[in-house]
């Protein structure tokens, strides 16, 4: 199977094309449920680009978002992951 992979500077690789696996200086990296997943993809897909809250949430939940929905896409994004040296930072 084919793969995408994005490294960064301090040793994380993101593969994107089929399923979604981070390493962290060669270790897997744990990664959350499908929200988290389907969370970290759309950041990937869009690296070096803002994206919005509101957008992510639109992605996420387009069937019928949740009233907590941009301070849960928060939560995660500012919450390191495991593995991980620290968390991410989203435009509002």
């Amino acid at each position: 199977m084919a793969t995408a992979t994005t490294a960064v500077p301090w040793g994380m690789d993101f593969r994107i094309l089929g399923h979604l696996e981070v390493s962290n200086e060669g270790d897997p990296v744990r990664l959350g449920g499908s929200k988290q997943r389907a969370l970290l993809a759309m950041l990937l897909l869009h690296a070096n680009e803002p994206v919005s809250v509101d957008t992510l949430v639109d992605e996420l939940w387009s069937d019928d978002p949740h009233e907590s929905a941009a301070k849960n896409i928060q939560v995660q994004i500012s919450a390191p992951a495991p593995g991980t040296r620290g968390g991410a930072t989203a435009s509002p």
